[in-house]
């Protein structure tokens, strides 16, 4: 038990870490020490892979107290689980597959364990497959977390050229996004329409002028 806890504490240190440097990324303050996007991927990697260590762990308790061998918990993927709980991978790069992989890891993990049953520590037993889902959430959250970061981060780079008017920004995955409105010369090109005057009709004040000489001969 005490290996488990300290894997799940290593994992929450490293995943506070990469959160935190999450946090400074998106201040506006220059003066505030960031964390490089480097070292925080770094965090979040050895952060989910304590957190998947402890998960097989407590399966293994678990295990032993059900008289199950933690082996046949902790084995490989069988070819039956593969599709269990899988997301599409098609089109990830690497980090994205080696937190998919992870997450799968401990599915699989997890289903395992569900139907095991203890006739004198059932109370305990309950306990940890309740931590084991909570790891599996943090686990996908902190996966979450990461793409919606890189997709402010991204937003908030395009904002800015587009308002210092660089024109090219280079997005997370490589790619470019054209922005702003070209440069000076450019909109000196284009010639401006000139300004359309509309004229305010006079009909209806002639009708009026008209329909008062009437009256007026008519009178005389």
């Amino acid at each position: 038990r005490k290996v488990a806890d300290t894997h799940y504490n290593l994992g929450l240190v490293y995943l506070m870490l990469a959160s935190e440097g999450d946090k400074k990324e998106q201040e506006e303050q220059p003066q505030t020490p960031k964390i490089s996007a480097q070292l925080r991927e770094e965090y979040r990697k050895k952060g989910i892979t304590h957190y998947l260590a402890a998960g097989k762990c407590f399966a293994g308790i678990i295990a032993f107290h059900c008289g199950v061998d933690s082996e046949t918990i902790i084995a490989s993927t069988t070819g039956a689980e593969a599709s269990l709980g899988g997301g599409k991978t098609t089109g990830m790069n690497e980090s994205e597959l080696e937190f998919s992989n992870i997450s799968h890891t401990l599915k699989v993990i997890r289903s395992r364990v569900a139907p095991l049953q203890s006739s004198s520590e059932q109370a305990m037993i309950d306990d940890l497959k309740e931590i084991l889902d909570e790891i599996q959430e943090t686990i996908d959250e902190a996966h979450t977390a990461k793409q919606a970061i890189s997709e402010v981060s991204e937003m908030k780079a395009q904002a800015k050229a587009a308002a210092e008017g660089d024109g090219e920004v280079t997005n997370a995955d490589g790619s470019t996004t054209s922005i702003g409105f070209g440069t000076a010369s450019a909109k000196e090109a284009i010639p401006e329409r000139p300004m359309m005057m509309v004229r305010r009709k006079k009909k209806r004040d002639e009708e009026s002028v008209m329909e008062l000489e009437t009256k007026k001969a008519k009178s005389e």
